[in-house]
């Protein structure tokens, strides 16, 4: 699961990557507990299900979570720049106020779909080699 991640997220790295270092108290962290989980602990098992394995990123979001929210709590932010505490600090950051908690989309929410000839043909040719192998 963690090498999917990966890959997909060097897609938006250039993106994601500054937002670290606008909180490095709290973006370094996630980055080695993240892979200390899904690297060094997937192996750690509780009732034959590979728990760290799984759910890597879940666990490290919110043992990541708690510990912001603990800095934030014991005043870590008090006397650093508006930048910094804009980007660290729970209170602040409006997350849980601003995030939509139920949004159901709407049918053609984003336009209507679109279907490319030359993908319609790669599918089809895809199928029908699937078939025949299926078949012989």
């Amino acid at each position: 699961m963690v090498p999917v991640i990966t890959l997909v997220g060097f897609g938006l790295f250039d993106r994601g990557f500054p937002l670290v270092g606008t909180c490095v108290e709290i973006g370094i962290p996630m980055l080695i507990l993240f892979i200390v989980f899904s690297q060094y602990l997937k192996k750690f098992q509780t009732r034959q299900v590979p728990i760290l394995e799984r759910f890597a990123l879940l666990i490290t979001t919110t043992v990541i979570w708690a510990y912001a929210h603990l800095l934030t709590a014991s005043g870590a932010y008090k006397h650093r720049p508006d930048l910094t505490q804009n980007s660290c600090r729970t209170d602040r950051a409006n997350l849980i106020s601003s995030a939509p908690w139920i949004k159901i989309p709407y049918p053609l929410e984003w336009g209507a779909p679109t279907y490319p000839l030359l993908h319609i043909s790669i599918a089809a040719f895809h199928y029908y080699i699937a078939a025949l192998f299926n078949c012989s």
